[in-house]
């Protein structure tokens, strides 16, 4: 199904993008916090690790299947679980950056007259921003992916082992039919009389009496 090849493509493209932004944000936010409060935010440990899991998964994923078809990594049901994985720890770190950001950074703005305190609000921000992006494209991704492989399945179709670019998910399902009329037996024509077999009769001798 070349659609959905081409979504899953720009869906693992972009997730790769937006996990190596994250994680030199989420990097550059703990290295500043360590230097000026000997201490760092639990939400951007939680993003570095979270980029950094979805860059040694998603991107040897995508190459594999490329190179090499029918692959385990490839398979659907190995696809669906993995993201859904990976969308749940962006969502979990999407919402944990917007709370640090609301506790720590009152009001919307970002403009403080510390320009470190800016930059470092800023990055909260874009972190918070891009990890609510990754999620939503992984997730509507794995959704569609999922209703595809059921119907799929329903259809017939035997799917959950087979990668995206090689499963059958819309197609009608092809079953080989019987003839009946074909059997072991032949049937009788019409106009013609099938002649009844006889079956020869032993003869015996006949038995002499004293």
């Amino acid at each position: 199904m070349g659609y959905l090849s081409l979504a899953r493509l720009i869906t693992f493209g972009t997730s790769l993008l937006f996990s190596i932004i994250v994680l030199g944000i989420a990097a550059d936010v703990i290295s500043t916090e360590e230097k000026y409060l000997d201490e760092y935010s639990n939400f951007a440990a939680l993003a570095v690790a979270t980029a950094v899991l979805t860059l040694a998964t998603v991107g040897p994923m995508l190459i594999i299947d490329i190179l090499r078809r029918g692959a385990f990594s490839s398979w659907i049901v190995v696809e669906l679980g993995w993201l859904s994985i990976l969308w749940v720890l962006w969502l979990a770190t999407g919402a944990d950056a917007a709370n640090t950001d609301g506790n720590t950074f009152i009001g919307s703005s970002c403009n403080f007259e510390n320009s470190i305190v800016s930059r470092v609000c800023n990055e909260f921000k874009a972190i918070e921003a891009f990890s609510f992006l990754t999620w939503i494209i992984l997730m509507a991704y794995t959704v569609l992916l999922l209703v595809l492989a059921i119907r799929g399945q329903n259809a017939g179709h035997s799917v959950w082992k087979s990668s995206v670019r090689d499963g059958a998910f819309l197609e009608p399902a092809v079953h080989k039919d019987v003839d009946l009329s074909q059997s072991a037996y032949p049937q009788q024509t019409a106009g013609t009389h099938q002649q009844p077999v006889s079956m020869p009769v032993p003869h015996t001798s006949p038995v002499v009496q004293v």
